[in-house]
């Protein structure tokens, strides 16, 4: 496959980097800064919500009226981590569960007020991370940039 960016070369690489991540699970990597996030914050929740549970408040946020399958799949977790982590969501109050008229045995999910709240801070701490990965860009040519959205195309085209 031959790969040529142009004009758009760090938004590209920018989105391929989303998605590598999203597809390894993120990490503790980010747990540190998640938790200095929520610190300086004003919620009163700072410390009830784990990284994990963020990503899949913010997976139900940018996809509405999602399920436990639809989570499972495109975050690669099994349907019984799901079911565990969206159980603590309800309890603590940032998710709420629905079903459709109809359709009394499927579950849909969708976020409650605060849990919007949850997903806009989730939205900064990404927004954070791509504004340091921008930065380093200025430090490379445009052929290295070509190089590096090059292996990144491929690697997530293998992943």
């Amino acid at each position: 496959m031959e790969f040529k960016m142009g004009k758009g070369s760090q938004d590209f690489i920018l989105n391929k980097i989303e998605t590598l991540m999203t597809k390894l699970t993120l990490g503790n990597h980010e747990e540190e800064e998640w938790h200095t996030l929520l610190s300086e914050s004003d919620l009163a929740y700072r410390d009830q919500v784990t990284l994990s549970e963020c990503h899949i408040i913010d997976y139900i946020g940018k996809n509405r009226l999602t399920n436990a399958i639809g989570i499972a799949t495109n975050m690669n977790i099994t349907k019984g981590g799901v079911s565990k982590i969206t159980a603590r969501l309800v309890k603590k109050g940032f998710i709420e569960v629905h079903r459709l008229e109809g359709n009394r045995k499927e579950i849909f999910f969708t976020l409650t007020n605060e849990g919007k709240k949850i997903y806009e801070l989730h939205d900064k701490l990404h927004v954070r991370v791509c504004q340091r990965i921008t930065d380093l860009f200025d430090s490379y040519t445009e052929s290295e940039l070509q190089a590096i959205g090059r292996f990144f195309s491929e690697l997530t085209d293998i992943v």
